[in-house]
This record gives structure tokens, C-alpha cells and sequence, in this order.
């Protein structure tokens, strides 16, 4: 697409869908619930999970049945956006944007996998979500017996590879979720500098660098401060992509002999005004840029993805509130202290 007049219908279909994104006062309504039950029965009251939700009706749903449906909503969006857009780069990149939803859904197996849960209820909708775009067999997924298994069960796609031959052949689960992280960025940032056209590359250039040097800052932080990990190995858990942020950036923050200094590495950073704060808010800060990020090359570059990119990154954090919402709820907190912990877009 490279007209203006090519995404004028596309623009009108994601502004109609966005118009039906929670608001905050939608989110007060649901951290209300007092069980997992009424936040079900609280999110038929929306359209978007009217038709997914109202499938528990005549079960008693757990939160992993319920948080499962609700995933199935974004599939639900993306399908309607992809068959919206005719344009065939435009579609191969959609489809690599939107491989780390597909990536968490094949972390949650591996980890049902690896503990040995039982997540059957989940079939349905991974064959759903899946449909066209995965070159997987959900059932055989489920079934494997053991993280090799499962590894194996992925042979002739291009998960086997990022997967085969890693210490303990994926038993080391953040081992596991990290090469799959980094085989998605990679994925995506060739793609997108190959398969666009000059103005769509610019704009996503902006989005997609931020994303990723945001995440590796966030990934330095967790595996020096909760993980404890050796320089080489922080090094090898690394996205190979720099967009705003130096080598030698980069470089300060990994080798921080202590905790202060790291933040002081990061807050002499590019984003260190995006990504400042206490500890416990750097993934809420995170979200909270890419946020306002987004909704700037939304308004600014309307002729190009970045409202498709837009939209999509806003349906992700909604379905992310929700999950947490879910959890609060679970553990019975005050209605306060669960929306404390949700992202609300700006």
C-alpha cells in the first residue's frame, strides 16, 4: 500500500475497532468481581468478548480457561484486519508482527509441557488461532510427553531450529522463552527493512527500534538483578539489533559491577526518561512508552501500518490488563490495589 486513498478503508475499519477497546472506567467496572466467574460474566457486557466468554457458560471456569479466551479475541482481530488488506507485503509483515503472539501461545504449552498440566481445555482455541498461520499440529503439541518431545513434535517449522540443540534442549525454560524472543525481533526487523516500501520502513523503523531497545534494557535489568547472570551470558540473551541505544550503552549497563549503577546506566540512556522510576514500575514504564509512541506515529503517519501496529499493540496490553485483573481478582485484592497493576493507555 502506498496511496493515501488504500488506507482510508483500513484507517475507518481499526478506528471503529479501537472505539471498542476497555476504557478505565470498563476496567473499575470489572476489578469489582469478587470470583473469576463474575469477571467472565462481567466481559460478556463487551462486545469483543461477548461471543468468546459466553462459550463458559455452562462450565465453572478456571482462570486459564478464561484467559484462553480471551487470547482468542486477538486472533479473532488480527484475522479481520488481515483479510482487510490486500497488499502482500503489507501482509507478510502483519504476519511476522504478530508471530510473538503465537510464540507466547507455544511458551504456554512448553511450560504446560515441562510441569506436566494438563491443558487440553486449550485445544479448541490453539487450533483457532493457529488456522492458516501456524504450521504446527496443536494436538500433537499438547500431547508430547516432554519438552524434547515437544521440541521434536515442532520438526519442519522454523521453531525446531531456534528450539533444537539448547542446553538441555529447552528444559531450561528461560533459555527456552529467550531464543524464541530474539528469533521473533530478528524475524521481524529483516522483514521489515526488506519487504516494505521506504516510507513504511521508516515509520516502523521508529517503532519497532524503540521496542527493541527498550526490551534488552528490561532483559539487562532482570538477568543481572533476579537472575544473576555472567556478563557472557547476559551478552548471549541479547537481542542483535541497536537502533538508539550504543554499543557502548549497551555495554555500561551489562558490565554495572551494582544495582545503583546499572540504574544510572540506564538513566543516562536514551530512555531514560521512558524507562526511569523505581524498580518495580520499569515494565509498566515500558508499556507506557510504547503507548505514547504509537499513538504519535498513529496520528502523524496515518498513511502507513503504524495504525494497524497501533491498534494490535493496544489490543495486547488490553488482554494483558485483563490476565492480571483475572489474578488480583483470584487473590481476592482490593479493587485499588488490582488496577495498581494495570496499564492504561494513553
Amino acid at each position: 500500500m502506498s496511496s493515501s486513498s488504500e488506507y482510508d478503508g483500513i484507517n475507518a475499519k481499526i478506528k471503529g475497532m479501537r472505539g471498542q477497546l476497555l476504557r478505565d472506567e470498563d476496567y473499575e467496572t470489572l476489578a469489582r468481581a469478587k470470583t473469576v466467574e463474575e469477571v467472565a460474566l462481567s466481559l460478556r457486557g463487551f462486545k469483543p468478548y461477548e461471543r468468546a466468554v459466553s462459550s463458559l457458560e455452562r462450565q465453572l471456569p478456571h482462570r486459564g480457561m478464561v484467559e484462553q479466551k480471551i487470547i482468542s479475541t486477538l486472533a479473532d482481530d488480527f484475522r479481520r484486519i488481515y483479510r482487510f488488506i490486500a497488499d502482500d507485503q503489507s501482509r507478510r509483515f502483519l504476519s511476522a508482527y504478530f508471530l510473538k503472539n503465537e510464540i507466547r501461545l507455544l511458551k504456554q504449552i512448553m511450560a504446560a509441557v515441562r510441569d506436566k498440566r494438563d491443558v487440553s481445555f486449550m485445544l479448541s482455541d490453539l487450533d483457532a488461532f493457529a488456522a492458516g498461520k501456524f504450521d504446527i499440529d496443536a494436538a500433537k503439541l499438547l500431547s508430547s510427553r516432554s519438552v524434547p518431545d515437544f521440541i521434536e513434535n515442532l520438526r519442519g517449522t522454523g521453531f525446531h531450529s531456534v528450539l533444537a540443540g539448547g542446553p538441555e534442549d529447552g528444559r531450561n525454560s528461560f533459555d527456552a522463552d529467550t531464543r524464541l524472543d530474539i528469533y521473533y525481533y530478528v524475524h521481524l526487523w529483516r522483514l521489515q527493512n526488506t519487504s516494505l516500501e521506504q516510507d513504511n520502513q521508516e515509520v516502523l523503523a521508529l517503532i519497532n527500534g524503540a521496542e527493541i531497545d527498550m526490551r534488552n534494557i528490561l532483559w539487562i535489568y532482570r538477568m543481572k538483578i533476579h537472575y544473576s547472570l555472567k556478563r557472557s551470558d547476559i551478552y548471549a540473551h541479547l537481542i542483535p539489533v541497536l537502533f538508539r541505544l550504543r554499543r557502548e550503552k549497551l555495554a555500561r549497563m551489562v558490565e554495572a559491577p551494582t544495582a545503583d549503577e546499572l540504574r544510572a546506566a540506564i538513566a543516562a540512556s536514551p530512555y531514560g526518561e521512558a524507562l526511569g522510576g523505581p524498580e518495580e514500575d520499569l515494565e509498566q514504564n515500558y508499556y507506557t512508552a510504547m503507548s505514547g509512541l504509537l499513538r504519535r506515529q498513529r496520528q502523524n503517519n496515518p498513511d502507513s501500518l503504524a495504525p494497524v501496529v497501533d491498534y494490535l499493540f493496544r489490543k495486547e496490553l488490553e488482554i494483558k490488563n485483563i490476565t492480571s485483573l483475572i489474578e488480583g481478582v483470584r487473590y481476592a485484592l482490593r479493587q485499588a490495589d488490582i488496577l495498581r497493576f494495570l496499564v492504561l493507555p494513553q
